[in-house]
């Protein structure tokens, strides 16, 4: 699985260009492994202050992570299923399964 995990890390190099990955961990020790990536997105060309500025909502806007979400799926099984010459699927992707927490709920 390590293998599919250092996919995706340059996966999401390739795909999301201004997004710096700061640190990548892998977790072996829940019922699924996962991937947490740390990174800082940013904006370049800025005409007022630095030139390379942190972007969060430039790069990460709420259309672009759904399109991401689905790339980064694809690539993954393909990943896997090559690596270990399998011919897998992932399950439907859920709308509305995952709910956010405001900051002043928690």
């Amino acid at each position: 699985m390590t293998e599919v995990f250092k996919e995706q890390i340059r996966d999401l190099e390739e795909v999301v260009p201004n997004f710096k990955i700061a640190n990548a961990t892998i977790h072996y020790d829940e019922s699924s492994p996962h991937l947490h990536i740390v990174g800082v997105p940013f904006k370049e060309g800025m005409k007022n202050g630095m030139e390379r500025q942190v972007g969060k909502s430039d790069v990460f806007t709420k259309e672009y992570l759904i399109r991401l979400q689905d790339k980064m799926r694809t690539l993954c099984i393909e990943e896997f299923n090559q690596i270990y010459n399998l011919d897998s699927t992932l399950k439907t992707k859920q709308k509305g399964r995952n709910k956010d927490i405001h900051v002043s709920d928690m």
